[in-house]
């Protein structure tokens, strides 16, 4: 910009004068001034390779970028792995027991895809003592086996006993004169229609209930199967079965008895292993046709020999539940540990007894979603259970539970009477302050902990080395000059009595 000086009488000729003056001088000051130079432009050839360098100066640290956060996912996941398998030596259901739990189903091992990446601090002491009692409550090799044997002889027999009851293929008849006369005045129509293949009675049959979530513990020898029929299960249908297995059952495993029961109020039958361990296996029969009755086909079923409606509709239900159960609670680490450790509390303690077990499967699972990845562990899982029940979830004014198999809005504990309700809130409140002041062994049924010893250990090295010190020490040697000067100055430090 050229300022002009504020002139009050100046000719034109004057004015014009001045700004040649100052034209003059920028072009001396743009000629030594370098601000004032105009930088060249750089040509299209550098422009596109200086666009190239940082291009790819760009892909590489990106790269770098993905490169440093795998590395610390791995890392992260790695000691989460870590940590799980410290805590849970045991939860693997597999191992030496690949054959019982071939099925991809099975919810008794943790899947480590559904581990969490965020790392996980060191086990606590209450998750210590949980993982100490679920050591103990877990069920041996030798029950494990007992059950493996029983469930596999007994799936196999019930599938023998399925194909001997698909009915033939009836053989069409001969056709007759009067028939060829018809075809034939039906030039146009195509051939006859095939008719259709025989429906089997049965569709297959399920594991259900402890032994599908893989909840066993020590001592549980009852375990439970359903028979899924097509068509509504009759009682003459329950006693050919019943006739059928004990033959069945012998011809796939001879080395083993077993004891066939039936019960037609329960629409159930029953195979006892006569070794021991002693594991019966209930077999139930239902058919989806079972629900939504009305009270004149429940009455004509009832007459017509079918069994208890009652009976093949909890058996749907149980069905549902393992299914929900397998697909949303299995696979979050510490659940079935958490599980274990509070059914053997149920077992134990009278309040408890009362609580159904779905409904302690969905508070579990529940309480599990509001607890922080990081703190997933046995320990705080059962505490948070506990915490949820002493606010007051079972009370009669609190939310319930909600049952997520139900079609209609269904509370879980529907069975529990208020009397119930408050007994069970009573006793997680106690057990919720005996684990908070570290007494969480009184919850668990164990024996409380040894306290940890404070001495310091002396090695063998350091008592020889002392002894050899002494040893070599004269009985009685005179002091030195300057001992006798240190003696001296201390007794004269010590105050006289």
């Amino acid at each position: 910009k050229i300022r002009f000086p504020r002139v009050l009488n100046c000719s034109s000729l004057d004015l014009f004068d001045m700004l040649c003056l100052n034209l003059d001088w920028l072009t001396l000051q743009k000629d030594h001034d370098p601000s004032l130079k105009v930088a060249p432009q750089p040509s299209r050839a550098k422009q596109q390779k200086k666009k190239q360098k940082e291009d790819e100066s760009y892909r590489l640290r990106a790269e770098e970028q993905q490169r440093w956060r795998k590395e610390e996912e791995a890392q992260e996941f790695r000691s989460a792995e870590f940590h799980m398998d410290r805590w849970d030596d045991r939860s693997d259901w597999r191992g030496s027991r690949q054959d019982y739990f071939d099925h991809g189903d099975h919810p008794g091992h943790f899947d480590r895809g559904f581990q969490q990446t965020a790392p996980r601090i060191p086990p606590s002491f209450n998750d210590k003592l949980a993982i100490s009692k679920h050591q103990t409550i877990y069920p041996q090799d030798v029950e494990l086996s007992a059950v493996q044997t029983s469930v596999g002889n007994t799936e196999e027999a019930l599938k023998a006993v399925a194909d001997s009851f698909v009915p033939a293929a009836t053989e069409t008849p001969a056709a007759t004169a009067d028939d060829e006369a018809e075809k034939s005045e039906e030039g146009g129509k195509a051939d006859a229609e095939p008719q259709p293949q025989p429906q089997p009675i049965f569709r297959g049959v399920i594991r259900i209930g402890i032994l599908a979530k893989g909840l066993l513990l020590s001592g549980n020898k009852d375990v439970e199967l359903v028979m899924l029929c097509n068509s509504k299960p009759t009682v003459s249908l329950l006693e050919q079965i019943h006739q059928r297995l004990p033959e069945q059952l012998a011809k796939k495993n001879a080395e083993v008895k077993y004891d066939v029961g039936i019960s037609v109020d329960d629409a159930a039958i029953t195979v006892r292993r006569q070794e021991e361990p002693c594991v019966s296996v209930t077999v139930r029969l239902t058919s989806p046709d079972m629900r939504n009755l009305s009270d004149e086909e429940a009455a004509a079923d009832a007459a017509a020999g079918v069994l208890n409606r009652e009976k093949c509709v909890e058996s749907l239900a149980e069905l549902r539940r393992t299914k929900w159960f397998q697909s949303q609670a299995h696979r979050m680490p510490s659940c079935t540990v958490a599980l274990r450790i509070l059914r053997d509390l149920c077992q134990r303690m009278a309040p408890w007894k009362a609580l159904p077990e779905w409904a302690l499967e969905l508070l579990v699972q529940k309480s599990i979603l509001t607890l922080d990845p990081s703190e997933n562990s046995a320990g705080m899982a059962v505490q948070r259970v506990l915490e949820i029940l002493s606010a007051g979830l079972l009370l009669p004014g609190g939310p319930g539970l909600l049952d997520p198999c139900e079609r209609d809005t269904a509370d879980a504990c529907a069975s529990l009477t208020d009397q119930q309700r408050e007994d069970i809130t009573a006793s997680a409140q106690h057990a919720l302050r005996l684990s908070v002041f570290r007494q969480f062994y009184r919850v668990l049924g164990m024996d409380p902990p040894a306290p940890p010893s404070r001495k310091r250990p002396t090695s063998s090295t350091e008592s020889a080395d002392g002894e050899a010190t002494d040893a070599a020490a004269p009985a009685s040697s005179p002091p030195a000059a300057g001992d006798s000067k240190k003696l001296k100055t201390e007794d004269a430090s010590v105050p006289s009595s």
